[in-house]
């Protein structure tokens, strides 16, 4: 997918999520819109939505014991602790929406936004003492708001001088570490970016100050009609995205799509629906066999192994249920686990847990 390219950005943002404890942006002048969408940059080319909230209160978290387990391993991390101690901030609690937008003409530029309740106020008492004892690693910027008035930017470098990582670490996570990356907050909005810009754009919006005017036609309808309450929603211009430059790597097959939207819902059923559009029918086809193979080799996959282990048969059942189709030009992914074996992944979850020492 298209969001691999940034695996680096990623890593940024994971540890800046630790730092961004003890940060704070300026309060704007009026809460922030509870339109998810509210905040994105008018160039987006591709948004991807995981209602946080609805995962952790579904009954697979529940039941599998996925939620106690993350509530347990908050409950000993020492620095969760003092962050929703000093912060007032539970992210099981306080967290509803995560959104990644892509955005940009010719340079493509990302952008984070955690939508939840956030204490602005909490954070003001601890942002400026950080920034001190840190001045080499976080920078703190008054940008002009063009009413008199100014957004709050933190710009963070060099995050391995700021927390602790393993001294063996390598690869993207690595490179993250040394990148810029800006952090803004609004009482309803936490948004991260290498790009500047993005921020003071999404804070300006968050403030009244502008609003959202989506320029590509085909995203703007797409996301009008997208449900952004399921789990898991997407509407990616693939086109857009990669016009004039092609795909690079394994995604190369991705330049025989213009758009992938559709969701995943999770209530007491997990239903899936991906739509992929093709530029003509053939590419649909060639997509569908695509699909329809990797849908076999982790069949066969998971079949090995769950020879050995009963716990990973439910998960056999759960990729036989997975089923592509060709319409004319789209190829359409579909799936819904029923309760039953809701159930029985939950069990095999759980299962899982155990042998690795995480459970009773």
């Amino acid at each position: 997918m298209i969001f691999l390219r940034y695996r680096p950005f990623w890593a940024a943002v994971a540890a800046s999520c630790l730092v961004v404890s003890n940060l704070h942006a300026a309060p704007t002048q009026k809460a922030a819109s509870d339109d998810p969408f509210a905040f994105l940059p008018d160039d987006t080319k591709a948004v991807i939505t995981v209602n946080f909230r609805q995962i952790l209160d579904s009954a697979l978290m529940k039941k599998s014991g996925l939620l106690e387990k993350m509530q347990e391993e908050m409950k000993n991390d020492k620095h969760a602790n003092k962050v929703i101690g000093d912060l007032g901030i539970n992210p099981l609690k306080d967290v509803d929406f995560v959104i990644n937008a892509v955005s940009g003409d010719k340079d493509l530029k990302q952008l984070i936004i955690i939508k939840g309740q956030f204490d602005v106020k909490k954070f003001d008492q601890h942002a400026e003492a950080l920034a001190k004892l840190k001045s080499d690693n976080i920078h703190i910027e008054k940008v002009p708001d063009g009413r008199g008035g100014s957004y709050k930017v933190y710009e963070i470098t060099k995050l391995n001088e700021i927390l602790p990582f393993p001294a063996d670490m390598e690869g993207p996570a690595k490179e993250a570490l040394g990148k810029k990356m800006y952090v803004g907050l609004d009482t309803k909005a936490l948004l991260f970016s290498p790009d500047k810009s993005c921020i003071t754009d999404a804070l300006a919006k968050a403030a009244g100050h502008k609003t959202t005017t989506i320029k590509e036609e085909k995203l703007s309808a797409l996301l009008a009609k997208t449900d952004a309450n399921q789990a898991l929603s997407l509407v990616v211009l693939t086109k857009a995205l990669f016009k004039g430059e092609g795909v690079p790597g394994p995604a190369k097959d991705l330049e025989k799509l213009e758009n992938i939207r559709g969701g995943i819902n999770v209530t007491d059923e997990i239903k899936t629906e991906i739509i992929l559009d093709a530029k003509d029918a053939d590419s649909a086809k060639e997509i569908n066999k695509l699909i329809d193979d990797g849908l076999d080799q982790a069949k066969n996959f998971v079949s090995v192994f769950s020879a050995q282990m009963e716990s990973l048969k439910p998960f056999v059942t759960l990729l036989d249920g997975i089923k592509a189709e060709t319409k004319e030009k789209a190829v359409i992914i579909r799936s819904t686990v029923k309760k039953d074996l809701l159930d029985n992944l939950a069990t095999g979850i759980r299962e899982i847990i155990k042998m690795q020492g995480g459970g009773n």
